[in-house]
């Protein structure tokens, strides 16, 4: 929000999971960015524009396949998409475990094209597949586990495993256009340390 009053003629894409969309936190926080464009990464049970009738000021919206995120992925990052959620099925919690393994395998069979990386990392793909030459500036992006900014939920270690693995698929070329100043995507993604002042939003106000 801080971002948007400051920069008001900046497009703004909201990319959310299309089970993530349906909460209702998640779905506010959206709303009150007042987006021009809202994409789920996988399907949504629901229309995103009645999920947000009260918003008239859509450029567009898009309710991805799995088919369709799995193939925007592949194109930047190979076979390698394919293979990820074999890897989360192969850790060893989930080998321990027969009920839990029996349950993935059959997710990803039903599901017949992989998840790949998490919402956050798709965002970065999708800001690379549309604007190649252009740096990217991403933020609570890690590359693994954690707890989210608005304190709900959290990445499982699992994804972010998987979001390692992906990304470091990235062409290079691709990859040194990507600044952070995030420490742990800095390590995690080998990406470029960006120095610059930054947004604090529970001052709102301008560091």
């Amino acid at each position: 929000m801080i971002y948007r009053k400051k920069n008001p003629h900046v497009k703004i894409t909201s990319i959310a999971g299309g089970r993530a969309i349906l909460e209702d936190h998640i779905r506010q926080r959206i709303a009150t960015a007042k987006p021009d464009r809202i994409i789920t990464k996988n399907p949504c049970s629901c229309s995103i524009k009645e999920l947000f009738q009260e918003l008239d000021n859509f450029l567009e919206t898009r309710n991805l396949s799995y088919k369709e995120a799995y193939l925007m992925q592949h194109e930047l990052l190979g076979t390698r998409v394919y293979w990820a959620e074999w890897i989360k099925l192969m850790s060893g919690d989930v080998l321990l475990n027969p009920k839990r393994f029996m349950k993935q395998l059959y997710t990803i069979l039903r599901e017949r094209y992989p998840r790949g990386v998490s919402a956050g990392v798709f965002g970065i793909i999708m800001a690379l597949r549309e604007y190649p030459d252009t740096p990217i500036i991403t933020c609570g992006i890690g590359l693994q586990g954690g707890g989210h900014f608005y304190k709900a939920g959290e990445l499982s270690s699992h994804r972010g495993r998987i979001d390692r693995y992906l990304f470091r698929s990235l062409p290079e070329r691709l990859k040194k256009n990507i600044y952070s100043q995030d420490m742990e995507m800095v390590e995690n993604g080998k990406v470029q340390l960006l120095e610059a002042d930054a947004l604090y939003h529970e001052k709102a106000m301008i560091s």
